[in-house]
């Protein structure tokens, strides 16, 4: 009985955890789908790599709160002002590297060439529906049949 009742006690203790712990880190989760939403919207390259570097920093946190290894922030005091000067003698260390700006040059290259192109162009129906797909389905149905067109066209 007294088996029973440590038992009981420990899974308890143990599931009060990790609901107190899933709480703890709802802030960084919310954070963290912020910076993710973000991204599945437009934004140009820079922005794509500031966003990847907040999303990597943001999923750690999550992370190690999940795990439990995260540290306790701690309060500095008001009049702590070497603190202060240290953290702007660090800083000021860093120094910041330029990255290459991608370039805008892109090569589309058909998969048939000359007469060959015009003829496929020809024969290429697509179905009304692909002229401006709104879901992914659709567009996968799109590509599916042109591949199947494409399959005919070089039986021909």
């Amino acid at each position: 009985m007294n088996n029973i009742r440590i038992a009981l006690a420990l899974t308890l203790l143990m599931v009060s955890y990790g609901l107190q712990a899933k709480k703890n880190c709802s802030s960084y989760e919310t954070k963290l789908n912020n910076i993710q939403s973000k991204q599945r919207q437009g934004y140009s390259a820079s922005q794509g790599v500031k966003l990847a570097k907040q999303e990597r920093a943001a999923y750690s946190r999550w992370w190690d709160c999940k795990r439990g290894k995260l540290k306790k922030a701690t309060k500095k005091a008001k009049g702590d002002k070497k603190g202060l000067k240290r953290q702007f003698k660090q800083k000021s260390l860093i120094t910041l590297t330029a990255v290459k700006p991608l370039t805008n040059n892109v090569r589309i290259k058909a998969k048939y060439q000359g007469a060959k192109q015009q003829a496929w162009l020809d024969f290429y129906q697509p179905l009304a529906i692909c002229k401006s797909p709104k879901k992914l389905s659709t567009f996968a149905k799109c590509l599916k049949d042109e591949q199947r067109q494409q399959l005919l066209f070089e039986q021909q």
